[in-house]
């Protein structure tokens, strides 16, 4: 498809509306290098009586038809109407015509309105932005800003698209939750050693069940080895010399360890076991204090209690178990007996 004439002395056709070559009677959009595909529309009508204004050479321009709503038509059919034209920084566009006069600029007094701000059309045309009208100015005390999220309503009596603001949304502060996790972990690791009254009540508690509990068991064993040195006795008499008993004999001897296994026994079932699962025996729950690691303040493992448990119970036996509660009374800092320090361990409040 041919390019359009170019009007009398342009070099090259400029951008507008020309008659289309391809289809009698309609023009056609030429954006000053093709022709825009879509554009074709039926050139404007005249009057049979109106001289042919439009030459074949030049472009054609839409706003010459006449309007058919009963709006009054430009004063010169070759111009824009100049009051709904205005281009960037307030310069009105030119499309050949005269210029209007400018009316004279007088002094505003100091309680003027202040003047009124363009704002950009909606429905920009050919030049780009569309003069408000006088009652579609917003004055600045009425402009507000736009907002991001796009909350605006129009104002019918205004005429524009005002946009108001939404105050920001203020949340209180709260001040954080505490973590459990971390105050059962802070609590851990602020482990300070029990005072030694609550220590020496829970200890007179656990002894006390230990003693009972053996006592009983010790009852049938005392009276077998009993029995059996008065039979050893009896014997002796009867032969009417004078012979030595030995009241520590295999028999004695055997009832004599099976009632220290008993008590070891219990020692390990009502000491060892619960600290290592627990922390803490029947006289120490019952205070409030319980054994820890004295590196990482948890719960001691079974090897560790068991062998504060045997230090404990065997220096118990020895009589030496006496040393070994009261050292705690000299130590620094962690108030550890003997068989604290065997394990490893601490007692905590």
């Amino acid at each position: 498809m041919s390019a359009p004439t170019p009007a009398p002395g342009d070099e090259t056709p400029g951008e507008g509306y020309y008659p289309d070559p391809s289809i009698p009677g309609y023009v056609r959009y030429w954006n000053g290098g093709a022709w825009v595909p879509g554009t074709s529309r039926p050139a404007p009508k005249r009057e049979p009586d109106e001289p042919a204004v439009v030459e074949e050479t030049g472009p054609v321009f839409l706003d010459e038809e006449g309007y058919e709503d009963g709006r009054p038509e430009p004063a010169i059919a070759w111009q824009a109407d100049a009051s709904h034209q205005s281009g960037f920084a307030g310069d009105r566009v030119s499309w050949g015509g005269a210029e209007p006069p400018e009316a004279p600029e007088s002094p505003a007094p100091e309680d003027a309105t202040p003047p009124a701000q363009r704002v950009p059309s909606s429905n920009a045309g050919r030049a780009g932005f569309q003069r408000a009208e006088a009652d579609e100015l917003v004055q600045p005390s009425q402009a507000r800003p736009a907002i991001e999220d796009g909350t605006g309503e129009p104002d019918p009596a205004e005429g524009t698209l005002t946009l108001r603001t939404r105050p920001p949304t203020v949340t209180p502060w709260k001040p954080p939750a505490p973590d459990p996790f971390q105050g059962l972990i802070a609590a851990r690791t602020e482990g300070r050693p029990a005072p030694l009254g609550k220590r020496f009540v829970a200890r007179l508690i656990d002894t006390v069940v230990l003693g009972a509990l053996t006592a009983a068991a010790a009852v049938p064993l005392t009276g077998r080895a009993v029995d059996h040195i008065d039979g050893k006795i009896d014997a002796a008499r009867q032969t009417g010399e004078t012979v030595t008993v030995w009241l520590l004999d295999s028999t004695t001897a055997a009832l004599g360890g099976a009632l220290l296994g008993v008590f070891l026994v219990l020692g390990v079932l009502l000491d060892a076991l619960p600290t290592a699962k627990w922390g803490r025996t029947l006289g120490k729950k019952l205070c409030g204090i319980d054994v820890r690691d004295i590196e990482s303040h948890e719960t001691p493992g079974f090897g560790a209690a068991l062998r504060r448990w045997l230090v404990y119970g065997v220096l118990g036996i020895l009589v030496v178990g006496i040393a070994d509660v009261l050292w705690c009374l000299v130590d620094r800092p962690w108030r550890q007996c003997w068989h604290d320090k065997a394990a490893r361990t601490f007692v905590a409040g």
